[in-house]
């Protein structure tokens, strides 16, 4: 979810500080993006990370950002 400021998302993607909730469907990457990705949002202070594992069907939740990573 991405907060909405109109005409400047034509000049740029959205900062971090603009997204409020990242939702990633993971098949062969669970790894990559249970560690690595959830890392980087949580420094870049993503509020809210879901990780869908497709495999196991199985929604994985990651909130409360700080710079060591999710709580």
């Amino acid at each position: 979810m991405v907060q909405r400021l109109g005409r400047e998302y034509r000049e740029h993607h959205p900062y971090a500080e603009n997204i409020l909730w990242v939702i990633e469907y993971s098949d062969s990457s669970l790894s990559k993006d249970r560690e690595v990705k959830s890392q980087v949002y949580s420094v870049a202070g993503i509020r809210e990370y879901w990780l869908i594992n497709v495999r196991a069907l199985q929604l994985i939740v990651f909130r409360e950002p700080t710079q060591q990573g999710y709580q």
